[in-house]
């Protein structure tokens, strides 16, 4: 009987302790509407619980939450790498997972991983852009300076033939009256 007692005593304390710290993690639906000005408290709490709570199981769910905040739609400020820490966080604590959840935590951290390497590439290619525009700025600078040297060349030629044109007609009236006097 006082064993019995014992151990309801025991279950209760567990439950109640657990109750009282389960309203510190919200459920899911609570951050399907959440505004993008309460990531910040949001995210700062949840951080909290994952570093000092007593629980283990509550330390590790909550840094489930925080890698899904960082994912989440509405956040300003998406980290897809504190997502990656979080969720590596979350499969190392000791509470035991469900194949599903860790097979879906494991394609989460790929994912992560892969937008983080296509963001990186973008960066790159936006800045091999750059250098590629500015180098295209220099060569149409050079170009319409070539085309305006050509254009001024092409003035110069125009104005050497019309001078060749006048001194062969006057070598060729000079040859004329060169005849005539002879």
């Amino acid at each position: 009987m006082i064993r019995n007692q014992i151990l309801l005593l025991f279950c209760l304390t567990v439950f109640c302790s657990c109750y009282c710290y389960q309203d510190h993690l919200y459920l899911e639906d609570h951050y399907l509407d959440l505004a993008a000005d309460d990531f910040p408290g949001e995210i700062d709490r949840l951080l909290d619980l994952s570093r000092n709570h007593p629980n283990p199981n509550l330390r590790a769910r909550a840094h489930l939450h925080l890698a899904r905040l960082y994912l989440h739609r509405n956040n300003p400020r998406p980290g897809y790498q504190e997502a990656i820490r979080e969720l590596r966080a979350y499969l190392s604590r000791p509470p035991k997972i469900r194949p599903q959840e860790r097979d879906h935590c494991l394609n989460q951290i790929a994912l992560c991983t892969r937008i983080l390497e296509l963001s990186q590439m973008a960066k790159d290619m936006r800045r091999q852009l750059e250098i590629h525009s500015d180098l295209r700025s220099e060569w149409n600078t050079t170009l319409r300076q070539k085309d305006r040297e050509i254009a001024r060349l092409k003035q110069e030629l125009s104005r050497l033939e019309e001078k060749i044109k006048k001194l062969d007609s006057l070598y060729f009236q000079i040859q004329k009256k060169k005849k005539k006097d002879r």
